[in-house]
């Protein structure tokens, strides 16, 4: 199996409002076999070690295509490779949102 490096980003949205730009941007390498729920658990690590009010939110993940403004809800239980395919242009490919 080969990995993917996805740049994500968390948009500063409700609970996230006032978070920190070099807080909400990283990357995570990741197999391409792996399913969003592994992926989501990953990221929910990261955003639980945020100092207070953000380390306590629930999210959800779309993944982001450039171009025209597209992107999907990600399903925990699909691979991360029923999104992303071939190489990605080195842009943000996850967008991290409050899940309400």
């Amino acid at each position: 199996m080969t990995n993917i490096t996805l740049n994500y980003f968390i948009i500063p949205t409700g609970s996230f409002s006032g978070i920190l730009p070099r807080s909400a941007s990283f990357e995570i390498t990741i197999l391409r076999s792996t399913d969003v729920a592994v992926l989501q658990t990953q990221i929910q690590n990261y955003i639980n070690q945020l100092p207070s009010p953000f380390n306590d939110v629930d999210i959800f993940l779309r993944a982001y295509h450039p171009g025209p403004v597209k992107y999907q809800v990600m399903k925990e239980q699909s691979p991360i490779s029923q999104y992303f395919n071939g190489d990605l242009p080195n842009v943000f490919h996850i967008l991290v949102q409050e899940d309400r």
